[in-house]
């Protein structure tokens, strides 16, 4: 009997810990936080090169179920190291489809209803990477 309460317990608990990491969800997370880097991060990210040792993920997901983002921001990064980066877009088949020209420094690549968006700062030296899945 002990083990069938301990069994719905951690089940409850379990759903109970999924539906707060996806409803209305915004986090900010690194490699190191284990459970949200592994439940949260694009595989796209997961396998891009990290370009700096400064950075930060962010996951967004405004109503848990669709429109998703994935954002990694590089900080004290070398700039050129940006090339690291289009040649993995490339790699991706990504296609650059047009430059933000309401952000200095941003383009927007695209493939299929997928799209990301590179923003570089040479003032500040930092990256922006983004992965916007529908």
């Amino acid at each position: 009997m002990i083990k069938i309460t301990a069994f719905f317990i951690t089940c409850i608990g379990f759903m109970l810990l999924l539906s707060y990491l996806f409803v209305n969800a915004n986090y900010s997370y690194t490699k190191d936080d284990y459970i949200r880097y592994h439940l949260l991060t694009f595989k796209e990210v997961k396998e891009m090169p990290f370009i700096s040792k400064n950075y930060s993920i962010e996951y967004d997901s405004p109503d848990g179920t669709s429109g998703s983002t994935n954002s990694v921001f590089f900080s004290n990064v070398n700039l050129e190291k940006k090339s690291e980066i289009i040649n993995y877009l490339n790699k991706l088949d990504f296609k650059k489809h047009e430059n933000m020209f309401w952000i200095k420094g941003g383009e927007i690549w695209k493939k299929g209803d997928n799209s990301v968006s590179v923003i570089q700062d040479n003032e500040r030296k930092v990256i922006i990477i983004s992965f916007e899945k529908k």
